[in-house]
């Protein structure tokens, strides 16, 4: 980013791109995990017998994957819900019907 275009930026425009460059990293890192999993997968079903064999979330589960469920998806945590109603109402957004009754118990 240039000088010129950060000094043009408002705080809100800053914040959106940092927290953008953060979760880039942070899923450049993720890959780099767990292609690096995949590998050691791959190698160790090698060795292991017919049976037996070894998926990657058996061999090692990441902190990041502990929101998926068995079927596949990704839940939800109730904090990053509750945290997007609080800034919705703050600033007068007018929220989905599936966000609004989802969580609520």
């Amino acid at each position: 980013m240039l000088e010129g275009d950060f000094w043009d930026m408002t705080p809100r425009a800053y914040f959106l791109k940092y927290e953008g460059f953060i979760e880039l990293e942070d899923n450049r890192r993720h890959d780099t995990w767990e292609r690096e999993r995949f590998f050691t997968v791959a190698i160790m079903n090698m060795w292991v017998g017919k049976g037996q064999k070894i998926t990657p979330q058996k061999l090692c589960l990441f902190p990041w994957e502990k929101n998926i469920k068995k079927g596949g998806t990704i839940e939800k945590p109730k904090r990053d819900v509750e945290r997007f109603k609080y800034w919705a109402k703050k600033w007068g957004a007018k929220l989905p019907e599936e966000i609004i009754g989802e969580q609520d118990s």
